[in-house]
């Protein structure tokens, strides 16, 4: 079914309009050369926006901002279980690498992840966050 002339008015070169669900939606258009045919073929880009009699409303931006999730339960359960596992852990090792030590061993009884991702284990858990762990670590990259 071809657009209504008050959705043609908004077409430009290089779109095309498609009805969709009863809506007008403008799309990018080319042709690509299609080596089985032997022939060009139409393709059909990206979402330009809906076609209203009012004019073409743009689509809504998508942020892609990243999502921090801790681990958290597991770690807080461990901390609480024993009385503060920190304080024995630095005076039998050396001082900076007590945190290291409690934070290996906690995360490796939460998850048996190998060791080389235990920094992407160790920067998504609440052990990162934790008063007293260091924040770079033997295994850390940053």
């Amino acid at each position: 079914m071809a657009a209504p002339r008050w959705a043609k008015q908004h077409l430009k070169k290089g779109c095309e309009i498609k009805q969709i669900k009863g809506n007008y939606c403008l799309y990018e258009r080319r042709s690509a050369w299609g080596p089985v045919r032997k022939r060009a073929k139409k393709v059909t880009g990206a979402y330009l926006g809906k076609v209203t009699p009012e004019g073409v409303v743009p689509p809504k931006k998508r942020v892609d901002a990243p999502v921090l999730a801790l681990e958290y339960g597991a770690g807080a359960l461990c901390a609480a279980c024993a009385d503060d596992p920190l304080e024995p852990l630095q005076e039998a090792c050396r001082r900076p690498s007590g945190g290291q030590a409690w934070a290996v061993s906690m995360l490796n009884l939460v998850s048996r992840a190998p060791f080389r991702r235990m920094a992407e284990r160790y920067e998504s858990s609440w052990a990162w966050r934790r008063p007293g762990t260091p924040r770079k670590t033997a295994f850390c990259r940053r």
